[in-house]
């Protein structure tokens, strides 16, 4: 059977971490045949969960959310032709929103932006359920958390699933990007790497543990400088 994962947040962060529309494209070139795509997640970038949305709905997917399907991850998963929700499982519907810096019309232009954007997500609401655009914008505005039951009275999914069936790919590489699984030495050296900027922060701020908790500033240290050295 062909199944994807959606277990984590939609968009790639810093680190490399979440799920990218290009993933998701690049295993869809890979199947053939039936597909069935898993969601608990959070949610995150609204347009790569569109991009994403829009790639599994022109292939006929059918869609099980596992646990939650939030924000951004709702919308994928009004993909499905086929959608079911597991029993104690959720969606959680919103108004999109950001943060932006400027002055009073850059303020006007993001907000027109974002309201474009909520009713493009309205249409996708819209368009499975056949529910009133008035009613799901006011379930946007409210940020609406819907059960099993509610989902599926509503037409947000078609069943409510009880289905055991054990999931056995969690860790296949393309879950999060088609990159090779790290080994297990590489893992190790990579949490060392990561506790060891841990400790070296304070201590570049001139701070140690026998301190307290409160680091004093040390001459010349300034976040800045710290960004600098430690996230290039």
């Amino acid at each position: 059977m062909n199944e994807i994962l959606i277990y984590d947040d939609i968009g790639v962060d810093w680190y490399g971490d979440g799920i990218s529309a290009k993933s998701i494209k690049d295993k869809l070139d890979r199947m053939s045949g039936d597909i069935t795509v898993r969601i608990n997640s959070p949610g995150g970038d609204v347009f790569e969960g569109i991009a994403i949305y829009n790639l599994l709905k022109g292939r006929d997917v059918s869609v099980v959310v596992d646990g939650l399907a939030a924000s951004a991850a709702s919308v994928i998963a009004m993909a499905g032709a086929n959608i079911a929700v597991g029993r104690g499982a959720m969606l959680m519907i919103h108004n999109p929103w950001t943060m932006t810096v400027g002055d009073a019309a850059e303020m006007d232009k993001t907000a027109s932006m974002l309201r474009e954007v909520g009713a493009s997500l309205a249409d996708i609401y819209e368009n499975r359920t056949g529910l009133a655009r008035e009613t799901i914008s006011a379930m946007m505005d409210a940020e609406t958390w819907i059960s099993a039951d509610d989902a599926r009275t509503m037409g947000f999914v078609d069943a409510i699933t009880d289905d055991r069936a054990s999931v056995v790919n969690v860790s296949r590489p393309w879950i999060r990007g088609d990159i090779p699984e790290p080994s297990f030495a590489f893992r190790v050296a990579a949490r060392k790497r990561r506790m060891g900027l841990v400790d070296r922060l304070p201590a570049a701020a001139g701070f140690s543990r026998s301190q307290g908790s409160r680091p004093p500033t040390a001459p010349g240290t300034t976040v800045k400088s710290l960004k600098v050295e430690y996230m290039p």
